[in-house]
């Protein structure tokens, strides 16, 4: 990671083989940066506008309308004509995340951005940012106007989100590997659910048959495993050493991999300080091809050493996501030891069980086995196989917390 730094701090744009919709990568002056491909960017320009101004009908669209009219229009993804892209939808068809991306992406307005997300996807602060300007595709007043009305819609949602959903975004298919999520298709009688996409969505190229999963009772039966734990101190303290002794199964051939990288860091730091000492011996000859050779393997050294140091410091990233800190084992002891003595509180108050889930990172998978709706959940404490069993009834109006 420090190399990368280096380079980015020198001007250079690191995306690897996936610039951003409506650029292609080039190299200009020794550096590597961002140029328009101007077909996408009219693309671009044109989602803007429809977010922020209007579209032919008069009216500003939605992230949804966008991606179906972009659908309806037919325009080829990034992913239709770069191979290298793995889809999920059929040809020309257009997801609400990318339209997304796009819109929140400072990019397009020439200030790109390395360092956004730590090694557990979660965002850096803005001063750990480094930003680089590259060709602007919009002005930074659109993107400022399409930030603008992203954060009242953001905020309008909430206000009128009639339902709690504790699992909402943290629920996969068993079947298809999809991320599910909750509706309420009979709004008269108000039964909410988790369903997955596929099942429904006719652009995506894989059909499921999974059931709906009742919102309360997957909600219940997780929330009761959870509960269990974090009450009991002598569950809580051996899941916590259960699920670091995983952790370092997972991380001891991470572990083994780093060591040789540190070995080869360690050699070609030795042999690129022999190289510069017969450079510096060779300052008063006239040898220029012998010259021009050391600094070619100089070069060569250097770019291993850029490559080498970055496994490095993306191995202990790697690992240090796999495994919980002291910190962290604190922070969710302490949070447990406090919610433990409030539980009726806690029963009620949707935001701090939402807060749980965050810190314990709690994924439920769910499907169906033998006839029976199952939850393959997991978490920081360990891991179980639940049956989903009906909880309550869920009525007209009700708020499930």
């Amino acid at each position: 990671m420090r190399g990368k730094r280096r380079k980015v701090e020198a001007g250079h744009i690191i995306v690897n083989n996936r610039p951003p919709y409506g650029y292609k990568k080039i190299e200009k002056e020794n550096h590597m940066t961002l140029e328009i491909l101007e077909d996408e960017a009219k693309i671009v320009r044109s989602i803007f506008t429809w977010y922020t101004v209007e579209d032919e009908s008069g009216n500003p669209l939605s992230v949804f309308k966008i991606t179906r009219k972009l659908t309806q229009m037919k325009i080829p993804t990034r992913g239709d004509k770069d191979k290298k892209v793995a889809k999920k939808r059929k040809q020309g068809h257009w997801a609400m995340s990318t339209v997304n991306r796009i819109l929140n992406s400072e990019t397009y307005a020439g200030i790109w951005h390395f360092g956004k997300y730590d090694a557990r996807q979660h965002r850096n602060p803005d001063d750990r940012l480094i930003a680089v300007e590259v060709p602007a595709i919009i002005s930074p007043e659109i993107f400022e106007a399409a930030q603008s009305r992203m954060e009242n819609n953001q905020m309008n949602s909430k206000r009128s989100q009639k339902y709690n959903y504790l699992f909402n975004r943290r629920t996969v298919c068993m079947s298809c590997g999809y991320k599910m999520n909750a509706i309420c298709p009979n709004k008269s009688k108000g039964y909410i659910y988790y369903r997955c996409p596929s099942g429904i969505h006719p652009n995506l190229k894989q059909r499921c048959e999974q059931p709906y999963f009742r919102v309360p009772d997957v909600d219940e039966s997780v929330w009761q495993w959870v509960k269990k734990i974090i009450t009991d101190p002598a569950t809580l303290e051996k899941g916590l050493a259960d699920h670091q002794a995983d952790q370092e199964k997972v991380n001891e051939p991470l572990q083994q991999r780093l060591e040789v990288v540190k070995s080869l860091i360690k050699k070609s730091e030795s042999e690129l300080a022999e190289l510069l000492t017969s450079l510096k011996a060779m300052e008063n000859h006239k040898a220029k091809r012998s010259k021009a050779a050391i600094l070619n393997e100089i070069e060569q050294v250097e770019n291993l050493l850029d490559n080498l140091e970055s496994q490095r410091e993306a191995l202990i990233e790697q690992i240090s996501t796999n495994s919980l800190s002291e910190r962290e084992i604190k922070s969710i002891k302490e949070y447990a030891a406090a919610i433990a003595k409030d539980l009726d509180t806690l029963q009620t108050d949707f935001e701090s069980r939402e807060r749980l889930m965050d810190l314990l990172d709690v994924q439920v998978t769910l499907g169906m086995e033998d006839g029976q709706k199952v939850a393959y959940v997991r978490c920081n404490l360990g891991n179980s196989n639940l049956s989903i069993a009906p909880f309550t009834t869920c009525h007209k109006g009700d708020i499930i917390t």
